[in-house]
């Protein structure tokens, strides 16, 4: 997020999708591993995309 002159400009950080039971990372603009917290978690990675 940031600011030009006097209008703001922001964007979506990360965007995760639920499909069919299983986490599809669609974006992720942070320097978070999605992929291996998910699998810290416990979730199974045949159900990470």
């Amino acid at each position: 997020m940031a600011w030009r002159d006097k209008s703001r400009i922001y964007g979506c950080a990360m965007q995760l999708d639920l499909i069919d039971g299983k986490i599809w990372i669609q974006h992720n603009s942070t320097e978070v591993d999605l992929y291996q917290l998910f699998k810290q978690q416990g979730v199974e990675a045949k159900d990470i995309f």
